[in-house]
């Protein structure tokens, strides 16, 4: 907790303020709430650090992904970490294509055991895939349907058949633009 503390205060660039317990999370997420307005890169972090309450993840007495800590395997705290290190790497050389580039590296030091690899790997290409796998991570039905049309309750949305219906849903996009542009 001490090392997400310090991690948090450097990417809000704040002194030993506390953003671990439930009050210093409600001051946590309106930092990034202000930061977000003019910077995708800081809505990625709120994004995956203050799930929409549609969600499966949520914020209780503690961060959502801490009950994820597993010093063997890389998971949701060790991407957490990761990502607010990215953050904190960005806004001092305010690279955002390098932000996204480090972050997709994190992505990929993930483990095939919920399929985010995989589903990082379908999605990839797409303008937004960071923010696409966040909700992935997070299990945000509300992301899949406005983007992809997909209706996928929190419980069934780490799972093959939701990468399966994105993969027909990218199909049917290309088809429907290539019929458009008269290639078919």
């Amino acid at each position: 907790m001490e090392e997400l503390n310090k991690l948090l205060n450097d990417a809000l660039q704040t002194k030993s303020q506390d953003y671990v317990s439930p009050n210093g999370m409600i001051n946590c997420c309106k930092a990034f709430e202000k930061l977000s307005s003019e910077d995708s890169a800081a809505s990625t972090v709120l994004m995956y650090f203050f799930p929409e309450n549609s969600s499966f993840e949520k914020n209780r007495i503690e961060y959502w992904f801490l009950k994820y800590k597993n010093d063997l395997d890389y998971n949701e705290d060790s991407f957490a970490k990761d990502l607010l290190k990215c953050f904190i790497q960005y806004q001092i050389s305010k690279d955002k294509l390098l932000f996204e580039i480090k972050v997709k590296e994190k992505i990929q030091q993930f483990k095939e055991g919920k399929l985010i690899s995989e589903f990082y790997f379908t999605v990839e290409k797409t303008k937004g895939s960071i923010n696409a796998t966040i909700a992935y991570i997070v299990k945000n039905p509300n992301y899949f349907m406005l983007s992809y049309k997909i209706k996928a309750p929190p419980e069934k949305i780490q799972k093959h058949s939701l990468i399966k219906e994105i993969k027909h849903y990218f199909e049917m996009e290309k088809l429907r633009i290539d019929l458009k542009n008269g290639l078919i």
